[in-house]
């Protein structure tokens, strides 16, 4: 999701009032894959990093127009559209602060929608998974041997000092991969429960 669809673009692209009910119409951006009306997504990821934000949602596709105002019943690979999606309850904070635009634009905050099953489907092999879980292992025994949990400056002060990894953004893509893996959970106050145990390992 690019930005939100103005209304006046989607009332003239459409030609129908029922557009005008709620603002959950977007510009979608090219599509990795078709995907068909109706599918649900579960997902969501911020920026070209893809970020995993964390929280509970559900989103459903409802309809689909190309950038000629044609109806589609799916989202082709390859193409813009501008898309309405359904939400379990109302609009997921990330995706409410998107901005409101009058064509595609670029926007380096975009949100993307994934089904979590389909991320699991294609995550990293399962010797790479073992790996990470054995570096994971080795990490909290580096920190402190007792807890299951570190705070992501630990994380952070952890890289810096042992590989001298200064960028963030690198901590942060490797940290979102392993809550993908199922690795380590996101917890409240800025901790982090590492799940990889030593029987995850090989």
């Amino acid at each position: 999701m690019i930005g939100k669809v103005d209304k006046n673009v989607v009332k003239n692209l459409v030609k129908s009032k029922a557009i005008e009910k709620g603002n959950n119409w977007f510009f979608v951006d090219y599509a990795n894959d078709e995907v068909r009306v109706g599918e649900l997504f579960d997902t969501l990821l911020e920026g070209r990093q893809k970020t995993l934000i964390p929280g509970e949602t559900k989103i459903k596709l409802k309809k689909v127009y190309d950038q000629l105002g044609h109806y589609l019943d799916y989202v082709p690979e390859g193409f813009q559209t501008i898309c309405k999606f359904d939400f379990d309850n109302k609009l997921p904070a990330p995706i409410n602060k998107l901005p409101t635009f009058e064509t595609w634009d670029y926007n380096p905050n975009s949100i993307s929608i994934a089904n979590h099953q389909l991320i699991q489907l294609s995550e990293p092999d399962f010797i790479y998974k073992k790996m990470n879980a054995l570096f994971i292992v080795a990490m909290r025994k580096h920190i402190h041997s007792q807890k299951s949990t570190i705070t992501t400056q630990e994380l952070r002060d952890f890289f810096k000092k042992k590989y001298l990894m200064q960028d963030p953004k690198e901590i942060l893509s490797l940290l979102n991969m392993w809550k993908i893996m199922g690795l380590v959970k996101e917890k409240k106050n800025q901790e982090l429960e590492l799940v990889a145990e030593e029987n995850d390992t090989p």
